[in-house]
């Protein structure tokens, strides 16, 4: 099917992209097509050469209570508590200034998906100590990779560990077993089944699951008051369950972490997992109740390079039916947010990152705060009550007000609309009383709630 290259600037860098700002225009120039991938292309190598790479979040928070004794121990701790809060909000700031500025805004959006795939809220802590890290050790090096490396890498990361309660999973016949009477906690094991590879029909029963959780005893994290293994992954022999694992009908030998390994990388290239997450794909490229077709070229091309996330990708951005539904999907809060700052063409700075990041929570999608390992769900009906509607109109006014006459609302419009913006919207821009107010306008506009 042929499109003409106005619908497939639209698709670039409304649908695939995070809202198209004038640089999104000027680099796709006359191919939006080879604009998308051109973006595969340029991160793909590094992806690959990341592969196998072990996940390590590089921050290490420690106090030595017995160097410092109690009291300054004591003040010591407060401060780390500080910095891990301090620094929990810092990612979430920097997060939506990354997606704004971005020159990759295709990469920026799968980065999005995958992390929202792989869905990672915060217990304690701990969690808030490792979760910033997850995107650059566990997805982002692994978006244009094949997928087993990236579920192997989300497995592993101590964010992944701590919030699925693995690190508390005990192989009952383990030396530890035997001797605490510890048992396993299926937990991690569960989602890998039901949201991460095979989805909730893919075929799995609940003896799966628990063999699959004896695989994974032993996987964890370091002892955090180490400097050598603290918040890294670290596999323990002595938790693991000894023995070999059944699941989905396939006997793995007894081979300590590399068990749990060889069954996720199965996993991986499983007929379900390419089935449930090419539906996923498309719900979120192109409808709410995405045609078959798209499903089946994404499962086909799932099946055919197991699972090669760069492939999957090429024939995600070459989907007839994601141009054919312009403007089908509602956007997420934190769609919405980026995209207005990236059609507007705001100069990024830390206020307007502080109010996108305000914004988003009152319209309900708090930043790395999902509802559960669920992730945030990806249709309309989600994200179309009253309340969160109105508070897009509030984001719109403020944003508005924030940008003052710094903003060219009628351009914005030309990139993110071209000739299908809306009479009535293009009339009440062009009669604005001002910059600002046409800005409210766009921003709020029916159209431009949705990609």
């Amino acid at each position: 099917m042929t499109f003409d290259r106005e619908t497939e600037r639209l698709t670039a860098g409304v649908r695939y992209g995070l809202g198209a700002s004038a640089a999104d225009i000027d680099a796709m120039g006359s191919d939006p097509r080879g604009w998308l991938l051109d973006q595969i292309e340029v991160t793909a190598l590094l992806a690959r050469s990341a592969s196998g790479a072990l996940p390590k979040t590089g921050k290490i928070y420690r106090v030595d209570a017995e160097a410092l004794g109690p009291e300054d121990a004591r003040l010591a701790v407060q401060q780390v508590r500080k910095q891990i809060s301090s620094n929990f909000s810092a990612a979430g700031l920097d997060g939506v200034a990354e997606a704004v500025t971005t020159t990759l805004p295709f990469r920026e959006r799968l980065i999005r998906f995958w992390n929202n795939h792989f869905a990672v809220g915060t217990k304690n802590r701990k969690g808030k100590a490792t979760l910033p890290a997850l995107t650059d050790d566990a997805i982002a090096p692994f978006v244009f990779a094949p997928f087993e490396e990236m579920l192997l890498a989300v497995s592993r990361h101590p964010s992944m560990q701590l919030y699925l309660d693995n690190i508390r999973s005990i192989g009952p016949n383990s030396e530890v077993g035997l001797s605490k009477g510890r048992g396993l906690n299926e937990n991690l094991a569960r989602e890998i089944l039901e949201l991460h590879t095979l989805g909730v029909d893919g075929g799995y029963t609940q003896a799966d699951i628990k063999e699959l959780a004896a695989a994974l005893t032993g996987w964890s994290t370091g002892n955090t008051t180490e400097y050598a293994t603290g918040w890294h992954f670290v596999f323990y022999p002595e938790y693991h369950e000894p023995g070999g694992a059944t699941v989905l009908g396939k006997t793995y030998s007894e081979g300590g972490e590399e068990t749990a390994e060889q069954i996720l990388r199965d996993l991986a290239r499983h007929p379900s997992t390419a089935r449930h997450i090419a539906m996923k794909l498309a719900r979120h490229f192109v409808d709410d109740d995405p045609p078959e077709s798209a499903i089946r070229k994404l499962e086909r091309r799932w099946l055919e390079t197991d699972g090669d996330l760069a492939e999957v990708s090429r024939t995600l951005a070459g989907l007839d039916e994601a141009r054919a539904s312009l403007f089908s999907k509602l956007k997420q809060p934190g769609d919405l947010v980026v995209s207005a700052l990236r059609a507007l063409d705001l100069d990024m700075t830390p206020r307007l990152a502080e109010l996108a990041v305000a914004f988003q929570g009152a319209m309900g999608q708090p930043v790395m705060r999902p509802p559960g390992p669920q992730g945030w769900y990806d249709t309309a009906a989600d994200w179309s009550d009253p309340g969160s509607l109105a508070r897009r109109v509030d984001w719109a006014v403020a944003l508005a007000a924030e940008a003052g006459d710094k903003v060219d609302a009628q351009a914005a419009m030309e990139r993110n609309f071209a000739s299908l913006a809306p009479r009535d919207t293009r009339i009440a821009i062009e009669r604005a009383a001002s910059r600002q107010e046409a800005a409210a306008i766009l921003v709020a506009s029916p159209l431009f709630q949705r990609r």
